[in-house]
């Protein structure tokens, strides 16, 4: 008996962690996704912002801050910031990037911000956000 309680709530914990996890990206926002959580020294890997825009949206800001040391492939972008304006009618997309680790080993963190619709003001990128760069 006590080991079916058990296993009811891990299976519920189970679904309730899933639920959460697939329902994250149906939410409007900006998503970030790395394509690795880890890559070696000079590594080339991918960043992808999901945008997902609200049905009374009509417009995106985006600013997401390249850690230093980084290079972002084939882009024109200063200060290693991606910047992202679109109106009006704007619609959901996936931006991807590809960007070359530093070659220096250790923990990174990717941040950045956005607007859409009728926000006051910038919130932050949800997703992934922390890569290490190993030998």
């Amino acid at each position: 008996m006590r080991s079916t309680i058990i296993s009811f709530i891990v299976v519920g914990l189970l679904l309730a962690s899933l639920t959460v996890f697939l329902y994250h990206k149906d939410k409007q926002g900006v998503y970030r996704e790395l394509s690795v959580s880890s890559i070696g020294q000079g590594g080339i890997f991918t960043l992808s912002l999901d945008v997902r825009m609200g049905q009374d949206k009509t417009y995106y800001v985006i600013e997401e801050d390249v850690p230093k040391g980084f290079k972002i492939i084939g882009e024109n972008f200063t200060d290693n910031k991606i910047k992202i304006i679109k109106f009006p009618k704007a619609i959901n997309h996936i931006y991807s990037y590809k960007i070359r680790a530093p070659n220096q080993s250790g923990r990174y963190a990717f941040t950045g911000k956005y607007a859409m619709g009728k926000m006051k003001q910038a919130v932050a990128i949800r997703g992934d956000s922390i890569i290490n760069i190993g030998r």
